[in-house]
């Protein structure tokens, strides 16, 4: 009685030392904060929440201190510091964010970085925080090597662990090759839901110069137009890749598992890759599965060219396993096998490969205008490994609809109507506030 009695008391001292706060343009940092007298800055407000606390940020544009910094006091696991916008993404901040502090939530915001020389508009120094319904976006009067969003982890710390980016729309970054949309780094970290456009580096690359990323997950992710750089890089152990879109990068892969020291034990699953140079490439790495992905018209380049390229597999790859895939159309240099060479779906199968895989037209219904919807009669419908574990497409549809799961990323429903998705992203004139 007395231990329970003890765990009622500290809820009500948590839920008691809550609060929420406010910022606004019309504010006064030597206010109380609250909504009649509001704070007029983000970075006062990041000295004065305690764990529990939410500060709402009303509409304007907030140009801080070059760099926004995080560092005063820690969220925890049950009590989150959370920062909001209360008028979506009609509320800017400008500027470099450095999040010190574990368990820090930044949430509806539109991101931009017009004025200070650093490698990301946001960086998470500290574990368990979270990037959640923002849009991320360079600005065009700032060229220099920006990503949009990262994490690293300071000098003697462990490896961060446990950051979630969901539902962001993070686009435009990049003078070179390296500014990359989500730079993920560390174990454990969840990329879901969000949407990452015309950048010139990667858009989620799972990488740490030298060290491997275990234990994410990258789904739901819709991926596309970057302009030098692939999709997604996978280079680590034990992650789960499943239901993302990939498209338009016509300089390099949709995705690719790369780096043969640390790159095993990862799933490629359920999703879908179109018009790249490549569909999937897997470099000197092992024991990796690759299923139940559909592969169109790649071999797209930018100079407008196209010849069938679906799969690149590296020589010294070993125990890769591909089955359950998709790929349309068939050519004869369409698989490559290191020296081994090129060769058509048949010849891909010559070396124990899909199995139970097909090249054939996944009759989607309009790959013109990127809608990979599975029609009534597509060859794809039920088509997937049967050992797959029940789940959710990239809509939030209960997988499987029929007798066994998909290929794809979105599962057949008959007789679905408009596509619902379990996901939306704040609109620019959406107020989200309480």
């Amino acid at each position: 009685m007395k231990a329970l009695l003890a765990v009622a008391l500290l809820v009500l001292v948590t839920l008691a030392g809550a609060t929420t706060y406010y910022v606004a343009k019309t504010g006064d940092d030597d206010d109380n904060g609250s909504e009649g007298a509001p704070w007029l800055t983000v970075s006062y407000a990041a000295t004065q929440l305690m764990a529990g606390d939410t500060c709402w940020v009303k509409a304007g544009l907030y140009t801080e201190p070059d760099t926004l910094w995080f560092d005063t006091n820690a969220g925890t696991e049950s009590d989150t510091i959370v920062y909001k916008s209360y008028d979506g993404w009609n509320t800017t901040i400008d500027g470099g964010i450095w999040v010190m502090k574990q368990y820090i939530s930044i949430e509806d915001f539109r991101l931009t970085y017009s004025r200070i020389l650093n490698s990301q508009v946001l960086r998470f120094f500290a574990s368990h925080c979270a990037l959640r319904g923002c849009e991320v976006v360079m600005s065009p009067a700032h060229s220099s090597n920006v990503s949009g969003v990262s994490n690293t982890r300071q000098s003697g710390n462990d490896t961060l662990h446990g950051l979630l980016y969901d539902n962001n729309t993070i686009h435009g970054f990049g003078y070179d090759n390296n500014a990359h949309a989500i730079y993920v780094k560390g174990h454990h970290q969840t990329v879901t839901n969000n949407i990452c456009y015309d950048n010139r580096g990667r858009d989620i690359p799972l990488y740490d110069e030298g060290d491997s990323v275990n234990y994410c997950e990258v789904a739901y992710n819709i991926c596309h137009n970057s302009i030098t750089g692939n999709g997604i890089l996978v280079s680590g152990n034990n992650n789960w890749i499943h239901h993302n879109v990939v498209y338009g990068n016509t300089q390099d892969c949709g995705i690719k598992l790369y780096w043969s020291t640390c790159t095993y034990d990862n799933e490629v699953s359920n999703n879908v890759l179109f018009n790249n140079v490549y569909g999937i490439m897997v470099y000197p790495v092992a024991e990796n599965l690759i299923r139940n992905n559909l592969l169109i018209n790649n071999g797209f380049t930018d100079d407008g060219t196209f010849n069938v390229r679906q799969l690149f597999v590296d020589d010294s790859t070993s125990d890769v396993i591909l089955d359950y895939n998709c790929y349309y159309p068939d050519g004869s240099a369409a698989f490559r096998w290191g020296i081994n060479g090129e060769r058509d779906f048949a010849g891909h199968q010559v070396f124990g490969q899909d199995a139970n895989g097909m090249s054939a037209d996944p009759l989607c219904v309009d790959t013109a205008s990127y809608n990979f919807h599975l029609t009534a009669t597509s060859p794809c419908i039920d088509a997937g490994d049967p050992t797959t574990l029940p789940g959710f497409d990239i809509e939030g549809v209960t997988t499987p609809q029929g007798a066994e799961i998909d290929i794809g990323a979105y599962e057949y429903e008959d007789g679905r109507g408009p596509a619902k998705k379990h996901w939306k992203h704040p609109k620019k004139n959406k107020v989200v506030g309480p």
